[in-house]
């Protein structure tokens, strides 16, 4: 898996030789973990929250068809996710959180489905691959113990975690070309499809989650 992974980054930098349309791309959303609930202790209560989150890098792309084109990307993209936990019976209150800097790979291929007025509504559909730059673990909250309330802090840099994920990417995407405008909007679900083993707790198994998050993003073609 590995290599094959290095194999594609390879070939997608090599592409942008060749592409005919260059651009900025910059964006932000949410982000957020899954996983099977399985694998949670029957006592402990997390409830996921969003984890905002932003990308920006380079794209490139190939216009096929005037209606079809293949689109390749290289980001900085942040992923991660927001957890409040409880324990029943505890006195406890604990807010964990995930935080990750990827390089990300996506290859997409665009297709127009249609128009409304001047604008182009296009779909959006691929696969990315991203390599770990960063990862962090941040637990925070609270021990209630009679009048005595105890603050847990804990953060540091994950070691040791799985250096690559893989998603299939989905969405929809319009352009300002007919007004003059070298501008396209879009928003993009990313869903990993890739298990990676998290810490959790002291004395308490690893869980096995995969990323997901929704970006709303802006590109700026200076080269077409």
């Amino acid at each position: 898996m590995v290599k094959s992974s290095l194999v594609f980054f390879f070939l997608t930098m090599s592409s942008f030789l060749v592409a005919t349309e260059f651009g900025l791309i910059f964006g932000g959303g949410i982000a957020q973990a899954y996983g099977s609930e399985d694998q949670i202790p029957d006592d402990f209560n997390i409830k996921v929250k969003f984890y905002p989150v932003i990308k920006a890098g380079l794209l490139a792309e190939y216009p096929i068809t005037p209606q079809f084109s293949l689109v390749q990307e290289v980001l900085y993209s942040q992923k991660g996710s927001n957890q409040n936990i409880t324990v029943d019976g505890q006195p406890v209150k604990f807010k964990l959180k995930y935080e990750m800097d990827y390089l990300e790979v996506p290859f997409l291929l665009k297709y127009n489905l249609l128009k409304i007025n001047k604008l182009p509504i296009d779909s959006l559909v691929g696969i990315s691959f991203s390599y770990l730059l960063n990862a962090y673990y941040n637990l925070n909250g609270t021990i209630n113990i009679v009048d005595d309330v105890i603050v847990v802090d804990d953060s540091y840099k994950i070691k040791n975690l799985d250096e690559f994920d893989y998603s299939l990417l989905y969405g929809l995407s319009t352009n300002l070309k007919e007004y003059g405008i070298p501008v396209s909007i879009e928003y993009r679900i990313s869903l990993s499809w890739y298990k990676i083993q998290m810490p959790t707790f002291e004395g308490i198994d690893p869980v096995n989650v995969s990323n997901q998050s929704q970006t709303l993003a802006i590109s700026y073609k200076f080269w077409n």
